[in-house]
C-alpha cells in the first residue's frame, strides 16, 4: 500500500486551516476564562454573608472533588492553605485571582506563543516555497 503525497498547495491549505482553528480555540479559551473569573467573583461576593461553617463545608467539598495532584500545583499552595484554614471572601478572592493568573499567564500565553511560532513557520514556508 502506497501513501498518497499531498501537493504543496494542499499542505499549505491544511496547515493554514489548522492554524486558524488553533487561534480560534485560544480566543475561546481566553473569553471563557474571563467569563468564569467574573462569575467566580460574583459567587464569592454573594456568599460573603454565608456562615463560616457553610464556607468551610463548601471549601471541603470543592477540594474533595478535586484531584490531589491538581491541588499540588506549586503556584496555588499558599492560597489553597489559606482557604482551607480560613475561608473568607478575601481568601476566596485570592484563590480566584491565582487561578486566573495561572490560566492567563501560563496556559493561554504559552498557547498563544506556540500559535505565533507556528504562524511564523507558515509565513516563512510561503516565502521560501511560494508554489
Amino acid at each position: 500500500m502506497q501513501c498518497q503525497s499531498s501537493s504543496w498547495s494542499d499542505l499549505k491549505s491544511e496547515y493554514y486551516y489548522n492554524l486558524k482553528t488553533l487561534q480560534t480555540a485560544i480566543t475561546a479559551a481566553h473569553t471563557s476564562m474571563i467569563g468564569m473569573t467574573r462569575i467566580y467573583s460574583e459567587v464569592i461576593k454573594k456568599s460573603k454573608d454565608t456562615s463560616t461553617e457553610t464556607l468551610q463545608k463548601f471549601v471541603e467539598l470543592w477540594f474533595d472533588k478535586t484531584d490531589n495532584d491538581d491541588l499540588k500545583i506549586s503556584e496555588i499552595q499558599e492560597e489553597y492553605k489559606k482557604l482551607m484554614n480560613n475561608p473568607t471572601e478575601k481568601t476566596f478572592q485570592d484563590m480566584g485571582l491565582k487561578l486566573q493568573d495561572i490560566l492567563s499567564q501560563k496556559s493561554i500565553r504559552e498557547l498563544e506563543a506556540c500559535q505565533k511560532i507556528m504562524a511564523n513557520f507558515y509565513k516563512t514556508w510561503k516565502e521560501m516555497w511560494p508554489n
